[in-house]
């Protein structure tokens, strides 16, 4: 299941880089802090973003 859960991870993260790409960069800094916090509560369940 490990295998899983690293594929859906690298398919969010390329999906958040791509809308990150299409944001205004003002919101870089709001979403880039959320994307912190959610790391660092998370610690490896990121799977809480999918």
């Amino acid at each position: 299941m490990a295998d899983s859960r690293s594929s859906r991870l690298k398919l969010v993260v390329a999906q958040l880089s791509i809308e990150i790409k299409l944001l205004e960069p003002k919101r870089l800094k709001e979403i880039g802090e959320r994307l912190g916090y959610i790391v660092e509560k998370g610690k490896g369940n990121a799977l809480g973003l999918a």
